[in-house]
């Protein structure tokens, strides 16, 4: 799944966590469930602090890596410094094999 708004999420979270009245805030608390099946390991990619979408891990009880820029200050084109970040196709695709022992 893309998920275009870690906002969202974290709201949905919260509401769950009784922490926001759902219909108040519009909501969805579902979202959660339909994204992020129990068990179900989870590769986030971020071009932001990896650990922004951490939290997906524990609502969903699954095995987790969390990708992003965990420093700044690179030059060079988008394509170098997503890879020098691990925000690749091929860190992503290991990330996930990592995940499920292949």
């Amino acid at each position: 799944a893309v998920i275009t708004s870690a906002d969202r999420l974290w709201r949905a979270a919260q509401s769950r966590r009784g922490l926001l009245r759902g219909s108040a805030h519009g909501v969805d608390e579902t979202v959660l469930d339909r994204l992020l099946p129990a068990g179900v390991p989870i590769v986030t990619l971020l071009d932001g602090a990896p650990h922004t979408l951490a939290f997906l891990g524990t609502l969903s009880g699954a095995a987790i890596t969390c990708l992003g820029v965990q420093e700044l200050g690179q030059a060079g084109s988008l394509a170098d410094v997503h890879r020098h970040h691990g925000l690749d196709a091929r860190s992503v695709v290991e990330a996930a094999l990592d995940l499920v022992d292949v």
